[in-house]
């Protein structure tokens, strides 16, 4: 059996992959758009 802080930890890492889930989408989706601007594209890797 695992112990508790370990799952604790885990369900702690899937609430903040929901939560920054939808700044993620954006950020992709502004990288792959060729019709932004390298310095714009650029700032979304960073």
């Amino acid at each position: 059996m695992a112990k508790l802080a370990l799952i604790n930890r885990e369900i702690k890492r899937a609430d903040l992959v929901k939560k920054f889930a939808g700044k993620r989408a954006e950020l992709k989706a502004i990288i792959d758009d060729q019709s932004k601007s390298e310095e714009e594209r650029y700032e979304a890797r960073l």
